[in-house]
This record gives C-alpha cells, sequence and structure tokens, in this order.
C-alpha cells in the first residue's frame, strides 16, 4: 500500500488489544489480511501500534506496557489509543489466561482445558468479567461492588453466532488455524495436559520441555477424555484479579466464591469503560505448575476466534476515511520472529528502532 492510500488515523475501527510480543501479538499480526503503513499520529504515551486490515475493518493492534500490574496498565493504555485513533468503535482483548478447573463430574462440556478459548459472556447474575478485588467491606464482610458490563452489542451478537455455529460445524476456524501454523511458536506443543490437586506443589524440573517430569502424576486429578484434542470454545464468566493468581488453593477459594468463572486473567477490569469483548485461550491452570509450554499455542485460539467474530461482527464506522502520509519512520515490514530455541524468550521485540517492554499474566 502506497503513502497516498494509507487510511487515516480516523477510518480505523476496531482495537485489538494484547500484552505478549511473541505470542499473542505475532498472532494477531499473522491473522491481519492487509499491513498498513502507522498514519501520522501523536506518540501519546509512547505506545508503538500494528494497523492493518481485517475483513473490511481497518484495525489497530496495541500492547500494554510493563512496569505494573494488568489492569493498571490495561487502564493506561486505552485512553492515549483513543486519542490517536478517534474512531475507534469495537474494542477486544485478546490472549492467555489461567483456566478454572470443573468438577471431575461436571458434563465434559464444561471442562476447560489447555488450548480451550473462553470468551466472556454475560449471565443473569453477572455481565462477564468480574474483578474479585473491586468491592468494599461492610459490617456483613467484603461485599463485591458489581461486574463490568464489557463487549457492544455487534460484537455479542457475533459471540452468540460462534456459539452456534461451532456446535454444527467444528472446523469453522480452520482457515485461521492454517494461517498461524504457519509460526512454531503458535503449534499445539507436544506436551501432555496435566492438572494436579490443588495442594499439591509443583517440582522444579531441569527439561525446559517437561517442567512437571518431577511432578508425582499420581497426584493429578482424573478427568473425562478431551475433546479429541481439538479445542472447544467457552462461554461464561472471567475473573480479571489484581493478583498473579499461580497457587491451586487460592484458584479454587476464587472457584468456590464465583462458581460460574471459566479463568482467571488481569487485564480486562482495566477496560472497564471501553466495552471491550474479552477472549482468553487458556495457558495453565492458575497453580504451581503454571509454565509457559501452552501460552502460544492458547494465544493463537483465542486470536483464531477472535477474528471470526470480528469478520461477522456488524456496527457504525464514523468518520471520513481521508488517506493520509504514512509517519516518517513509522512505515515497517512486521515480520515473524526467528525461532529460538530457549522457550524461556525475552518478551521484548524490536520495531522500527523502538522496543516494546511487555507484562501480563505470564508474569512469574
Amino acid at each position: 500500500m502506497s503513502a497516498s492510500t494509507c487510511p487515516s488515523a480516523q477510518a480505523y475501527h476496531v482495537a485489538w488489544l494484547c500484552a505478549l510480543p511473541q505470542t499473542e501479538r505475532l498472532a494477531a499480526e499473522i491473522l491481519l489480511d492487509e499491513r498498513h503503513p502507522t498514519p501520522a499520529i501523536s506518540k501519546i504515551g509512547g505506545y508503538i501500534y500494528t494497523c492493518g486490515r481485517l475483513g473490511s475493518h481497518n484495525t489497530v493492534i496495541a500492547c500494554l506496557s510493563a512496569g505494573g500490574t494488568g489492569n493498571i496498565n490495561s487502564a493506561q493504555l486505552i485512553g492515549p489509543l483513543r486519542e490517536c485513533f478517534p474512531n475507534i468503535e469495537v474494542v477486544v482483548l485478546v490472549g492467555i489466561a489461567g483456566g478454572i478447573p470443573r468438577s471431575p463430574r461436571t458434563n465434559l462440556e464444561e471442562h476447560v482445558r489447555l488450548g480451550d478459548v473462553v470468551i466472556a459472556t454475560p449471565s443473569g447474575t453477572h455481565n462477564g468479567v468480574i474483578n474479585p478485588q473491586s468491592g468494599k467491606f461492610g459490617l456483613q464482610g467484603f461485599e463485591r461492588t458489581g461486574s463490568s458490563d464489557k463487549a457492544n452489542n455487534s460484537l455479542r451478537q457475533a459471540a452468540g453466532v460462534l456459539s452456534t455455529d461451532i456446535l454444527r460445524d467444528p472446523n469453522i476456524l480452520d482457515l485461521h488455524h492454517s494461517r498461524l501454523a504457519g509460526s512454531s511458536r503458535l503449534l499445539r506443543p507436544d506436551s501432555e495436559d496435566l492438572l494436579f490437586k490443588a495442594e499439591y506443589p509443583h517440582r522444579n524440573a531441569e527439561d525446559l520441555k517437561n517442567p512437571c517430569g518431577n511432578c508425582d502424576k499420581e497426584q493429578r486429578i482424573r478427568r473425562p477424555d478431551s475433546h479429541s484434542g481439538r479445542m472447544q470454545c467457552h462461554f461464561g464468566l472471567v475473573l480479571s484479579s489484581d493478583e498473579l493468581v499461580k497457587s491451586g488453593t487460592r484458584r479454587d477459594q476464587l472457584s468456590e466464591q464465583y462458581p460460574d468463572a471459566l479463568c482467571i486473567e488481569m487485564e480486562a477490569a482495566g477496560l472497564d469503560a471501553s466495552h471491550c469483548l474479552v477472549i482468553r485461550g487458556i495457558s495453565d491452570y492458575a497453580d504451581s505448575h503454571k509454565n509457559k509450554l501452552w501460552q502460544g499455542y492458547a494465544a493463537a485460539n483465542a486470536a483464531a476466534v477472535a477474528k471470526w467474530i470480528l469478520l461477522r461482527a456488524q456496527f457504525e464506522k464514523r468518520g471520513l476515511d481521508t488517506p493520509q502520509p504514512a509517519a516518517r519512520g513509522m512505515y515497517r515490514v512486521l515480520e515473524a520472529l526467528p525461532d529460538v530455541p530457549d522457550p524461556e524468550f525475552s518478551s521484548q521485540r524490536y520495531y522500527g528502532g523502538d522496543y516494546a517492554h511487555l507484562s501480563s499474566y505470564n508474569s512469574e
């Protein structure tokens, strides 16, 4: 695309937010149908944006900043993004989360497994996302002060279509998965999906490809067979915590407090005012056995679901598309990162002379 046909900042209507550059952002960029030069915008907040097209939607991809907890970071991102791209109508938050296991006696369809995707969905008791730390202490103890209404109606409608269409055709995401499969970082790992008893602590292992190699397999929780190795979509409550949950005991405490919760992450609550659809791939079980093996695959699955929903969302697009020249030095060719042998890779990526350092649920 030449500078003379570069969409203006006013022509972007979808914001895709993520946190991890080498998995979540990589997946989002691979799924762009077209890359755009970055339009001439102010550098409010120092954020670096990837611009492009998803179907008919001009889309801007943005990552959170480092140096604070997830919800603080996400709250700080959305203001500068809207200043730079004033006609954003739709916001999606796409990435990984820790799954909250169900009882082995629960129906198979309700079991959240590694690689599955959770879409925050309202019900009669919540609006899709809850911050378990948001509330007040009164005479009756801690009282939750409410939940967050996240997604606008167009995204909810498209997510509802997905919930039925994927039952009729489990292969509807294969086109997006085939594009993502070109990056080894985003493939399903050759690793067993293990869930240990909440009170059983992790035993460190030297083999990074088998981080639970020293853990006692007799301490596993026996569950029904998984879904033939195919990811499943779940629709329900997402917990957005101010604390990194890396304890099976703490996870189960939250599960008892919020029985409908399917997963827990750390960014969605910061986007309370943005009416954002939260889409999370399950990369671990929020316990001491948490590791990075499933992060790429979980991020890829969440990205595939996000694109499917966005391609079907119908919403008003404000602003005239007046072409603008790209900002000097801002036109970058973003290529997939080279493979590295060490899965404990550095969470930084180089963009045209700038470094972006990210933190999120991935924090250790």
